[in-house]
């Protein structure tokens, strides 16, 4: 059973009040924090690619009927909740693959404050007792926080355990329930990182290997029979449509992992980020056009991707902007079928637009 996922809202930033009093009220410039994941953490479960089962359903306690799992796997649950919490916290957020941590200038850019790399190893069992359903939920989040010559300076550790009785257990309950406890553990974890800060001066970026920045992309359609057959594409019709930043979210992890495939140094820049006399490469995003067509099953995905250099002390240069659209085949095979497809669609696009360059 594949149950419903976590996407960020990558158009919604709710502060809470102490840190609009202390970054906004005071005009202070946002911190940023720097999220080391695993390489290629979005990778999509297509062909061979084997979903690991977080647990299982049980009839009676012992007779294991259906397995449970999210389709983009716990890396992708984590990662986007982390990037929820830190938004509503006020801060700018960066991701970056796993491999790059040993580049100081990885470490630099920006000036993050924050550097962690989080990990989730957590599993959900559930047992149907005739008219009753026990939801067990068990595992260890783990973050570990970098200085900016990365090297690890502490790890924070909590245990998530928590047992729940419902009358129904299908995969929006299970979502939720899950969500429910990554989310309350992770705050409870990132509050002992906000008590100092990782950084004092910003280090000058070396002018090679620059990293492409990939931005938030721009949707100004509502898109609302979209954000409908994404929640739709889990099986449960009941769902309601997925918020408007879901797509954009989607389609900038999709273009992350096209990066990421053509061995591209990438960030993803959620939020808007002032000019600081960095050197790199910008990736902007318009997007066009989303269309399902049910007779051939394909969705169709047009973008309008702009590459920018920037140089320290010197306006922005155009490279490229192109308009380029896609059509890609739905698979149904499996759950989520669209949020992948749109995610692939996109890391596509992208890979279209750099072989032009």
């Amino acid at each position: 059973m594949g149950i419903p996922e976590y996407f960020s809202n990558s158009s919604v930033s709710n502060y809470d009040n102490n840190l609009i009093k202390r970054y906004v009220i005071k005009e202070e410039k946002s911190p940023t924090a720097l999220i080391i994941t695993n390489k290629n953490p979005y990778n999509l479960p297509i062909d061979k690619y084997y979903i690991k089962p977080l647990g299982h359903q049980y009839l009676f306690l012992i007779f294991p009927i259906t397995n449970i799992y999210l389709q983009h796997g716990l890396e992708s649950l984590l990662i986007e909740k982390l990037l929820t919490s830190l938004k509503t916290k006020g801060y700018n957020v960066l991701i970056l693959d796993k491999d790059k941590i040993n580049n100081k200038n990885d470490l630099s850019f920006f000036n993050p404050e924050i550097i962690i790399r989080p990990s989730l190893n957590l599993s959900i069992n559930v047992y149907d007792v005739f008219f009753i359903r026990i939801i067990l939920i068990d595992g260890v989040l783990k973050i570990e926080q970098f200085d900016k010559n990365a090297n690890l300076i502490r790890i924070f550790s909590d245990r998530i355990n928590k047992k729940t009785y419902r009358f129904k257990a299908i995969g929006p309950i299970l979502s939720k329930e899950l969500e429910k406890r990554v989310t309350k553990s992770i705050n409870k974890t990132l509050s002992n990182l906000y008590l100092k800060s990782t950084f004092s001066k910003k280090e000058n970026l070396s002018l090679k290997n620059l990293p492409l920045v990939i931005k938030t992309p721009i949707l100004k359609e509502d898109y609302k029979d979209i954000r409908k057959k994404i929640s739709d594409s889990y099986g449960f019709k009941n769902l309601k449509p997925q918020p408007k930043g879901v797509i954009i979210r989607l389609i900038q992890r999709g273009l992350k992992l096209g990066a990421s495939n053509e061995n591209i140094h990438n960030y993803s820049l959620i939020s808007n980020h002032n000019e600081n006399n960095d050197n790199y490469w910008s990736l902007e995003t318009k997007i066009n056009k989303i269309k399902i067509d049910p007779p051939k099953n394909t969705l169709e995905l047009a973008l309008t991707l702009t590459l920018k250099e920037h140089t320290k002390n010197s306006p922005p240069t155009l490279i490229k902007r192109k308009s380029l659209s896609t059509k890609t085949p739905i698979k149904k095979t499996y759950d989520a079928s669209l949020p992948l497809t749109l995610e692939l669609a996109a890391s596509t696009l992208l890979k279209t637009f750099l072989t032009q360059l």
